[in-house]
């Protein structure tokens, strides 16, 4: 087991595309912010300014 979180699709969002209610997905869990340096040398895991999944 790895410390990326994985779950089945139960519901859809209004604006939600190429995924279906009961499709297993992986989240990727390291979103850089995308605006800092470390994210544009396409460093987004070493961000110092993430944004966590689910809270935007």
């Amino acid at each position: 087991m790895g410390h990326e979180p994985v779950g089945e699709v139960v519901a859809l969002g209004p604006e939600a595309t190429g995924v279906g209610i009961g499709d297993r997905r992986i989240v990727y869990p390291w979103i850089g912010c995308g605006i800092c340096k470390v994210c544009k040398n396409g460093d987004e895991l070493l961000c110092n300014d993430p944004i966590t999944v689910g809270t935007r």
